[in-house]
């Protein structure tokens, strides 16, 4: 079922696209993107490049990208870049301001290789949970919704392949094709 609502999405929306960035937190949400988007693009005739953003929150976090570049490159054999951020500084909403800088790290990579969409891993689980983050926060009508299968953000194409995709389903994939999560092994 996963398997088939990427092919559809992708059967709508790749069409003459030639260069995807797809973000990969090593969660098991980006790993099973990462996986599909693979398998899925493996006859596909343009470049699927992976970038993973360090925002050095915790001392052992550079080693864990290392690991993640190690997996996309060894297992995938697919460009990975890593990019560093400095964490927020006495910042009242660390959540927004580490997000703001993740953004901007994906639009800096994003330009240079000349990318046409940038993939993330949203599910549907996500949508709910940022629309009623949203309603607590007293949030105006046209911003109660979570996050959408496509946008454009910061000049970016932004793709959600998964968006419609339940988390049971994803923890399903990753036990079906033995993923391991960063910090597991399934």
């Amino acid at each position: 079922m996963i398997k088939e609502e990427l092919s559809a999405f992708f059967r709508l929306h790749l069409k003459n696209k030639k260069r995807l960035l797809l973000g990969f937190s090593g969660g098991e949400d980006s790993r099973v993107l990462l996986d599909l988007c693979f398998n899925h693009l493996r006859n596909w005739s343009g470049t699927l490049y992976v970038i993973h953003i360090d925002h050095q929150w915790r001392k052992e976090s550079f080693e864990q990208a290392q690991k993640l570049q190690k997996i996309v490159e060894e297992e995938y054999q697919l460009p990975f870049f890593l990019k560093q951020v400095s964490p927020p500084k006495n910042s009242g909403n660390w959540e927004d301001e580490s997000r703001q800088k993740r953004f901007e790290s994906f639009v800096e990579v994003y330009q240079d290789l000349k990318c046409e969409a940038l993939l993330l891993a949203h599910h549907s689980e996500d949508v709910a949970e940022t629309t009623l983050k949203r309603v607590f926060e007293k949030s105006s009508l046209e911003k109660l919704h979570g996050p959408k299968g496509i946008h454009q953000l910061l000049g970016m194409e932004v793709w959600r392949p998964l968006i419609n995709t339940s988390k049971k389903m994803i923890s399903k994939y990753v036990q079906e094709k033995f993923l391991s999560i960063l910090g597991e092994e399934v």
